[in-house]
């Protein structure tokens, strides 16, 4: 007995965009809370009044929001609503807020047409200051107060009520949950006697393990085992890290497959792990055969393949024309998060593949890209995750149909190793 699984992952971004591209050397030891706040060198300054300044003798005393963010980023985008309503929040009581790319000032122009932003805007085109402040991953946020770091984090994760309590000169709340090892703090404890930790985890490293800096972390490793109470997960094109994930999620993201195309034995639907892994960039292609093989193993189970006629849409042009405006013409990442009732598809440049590729998870079944558009668009739509409602609100804000039709697929079978 099998039963097919269609739910799919609150957040799911491609590894574009969950990471950013990882050049060898540009991130040196990053500066974390407690530590003097690197200085801000940009290349050029825009969004900000005439005759601003952008450096810390400028800025003086009091509290500034620095974000690391890219129009490539999909999550960078997705954040910049919540970055702009805490701008309209506290800048009026002396916040500043700086968004800082390494992206030249008229690409950033061309997006604000699409996507209005009320931050300052930092251009960091020689990328001094993603060296100095260590950044591995975008989007990430420090909160300096008075020249020092308070925190680094994500946006999501920097909450209002989170901010007000650094701005007014305390700790920040959250530290004891994002660094749980940081000194001053010790790690709060779960119900599974494991340390339980709040934010957001990063792709090839354990967050359980004493080595929790990207430069300390083995070359080549894979760990699976099974899982406590904690559920999060980060993956890039060379690492994963998955807590409390289900089967067939796991194997989903190493295979990258469509949820609508696995199934899973009852005997196996209800367990959860924790898988990491981590292979060099360069030999990832050798490699991942092997992680695919030791990860099965781990959890136990092995694949069958069968071939399917499933029902599937073709995604084609609403007669009344698209309603997507151009994108920015460069590589860009995705964005999909959802609140268990609608999504929010995010991007500066997604090809309308990527798009009927999204769609497919909420109609469970392929999506055909029949539209015949080349390029990219932009993309900031928010879609029920019914089924039902689906293709109407996609007609409705992007000028797009789905139209029923028959397609063979190939199903992934997840069976015990041994039955």
């Amino acid at each position: 007995m099998q039963r097919v699984r269609t739910g799919w992952l609150r957040l799911f971004c491609l590894a574009l965009a969950a990471i950013g591209p990882m050049t060898p050397g540009l991130a040196q030891n990053a500066p974390g809370p407690g530590e003097k706040a690197p200085a801000i060198t940009l290349d050029a300054l825009t969004n900000a009044p005439e005759g601003a300044k952008a450096n810390w003798e400028a800025l003086g005393r009091g509290t500034t929001v620095i974000e690391f963010w890219g129009t490539w980023c999909g999550p960078c985008v997705a954040a910049i609503p919540h970055i702009n309503d805490l701008h309209d929040e506290f800048a009026p009581k002396g916040v500043h807020f700086l968004s800082v790319t390494y992206e030249e000032p008229e690409l950033v122009d061309r997006f604000r047409e699409r996507m209005p932003m009320r931050t300052w805007i930092g251009h960091d085109m020689d990328r001094d200051m993603v060296r100095a402040y260590g950044v591995r991953g975008w989007p990430t946020t420090f909160v300096v107060r008075d020249g020092v770091i308070v925190a680094r984090t994500h946006p999501s994760s920097l909450s209002k009520e989170r901010l007000a309590a650094m701005v007014a000169g305390k700790d920040d709340p959250a530290a004891a949950l994002e660094q749980p090892r940081a000194a001053g703090h010790e790690a709060r404890v779960g119900a599974d006697g494991r340390p339980a930790f709040d934010g957001f985890v990063t792709a090839g490293i354990d967050p359980y393990s004493m080595l929790t800096k990207p430069d300390d972390q083995p070359t080549f490793q894979v760990i699976v085992r099974k899982a406590g109470d904690m559920a999060m997960g980060s993956t890039s094109g060379s690492s994963m890290t998955r807590l409390g994930s289900s089967i067939e999620g796991i194997i989903s993201g190493l295979y990258a497959l469509p949820s609508y195309a696995v199934e899973i034995d009852d005997t196996l639907s209800e367990k959860r792990f924790d898988v990491i892994y981590r292979v060099p960039q360069e030999q990832r292609q050798a490699l991942m055969p092997l992680v695919r093989e030791m990860v099965a193993a781990g959890l136990g189970v092995r694949l069958e393949k069968q071939r399917r006629v499933v029902d599937a849409w073709e995604l084609r042009v609403a007669e009344g024309g698209l309603k997507l405006e151009p994108g920015l013409d460069r590589p860009s990442g995705s964005s999909v998060t959802s609140d268990g009732t609608s999504l929010t598809v995010t991007s500066s440049s997604a090809a309308i593949a990527n798009l009927a590729n999204t769609l497919s998870h909420t109609m469970r079944g392929p999506v055909l890209d029949r539209t015949g558009l080349d390029g990219s668009y932009f993309l900031n739509l928010t879609l029920p995750m019914s089924a039902d409602d689906l293709p109407k609100a996609l007609e409705e804000a992007a000028g797009l149909v789905l139209v029923p039709t028959r397609h063979e697929i190939e199903f992934t079978i997840i069976r015990p190793a041994k039955d």
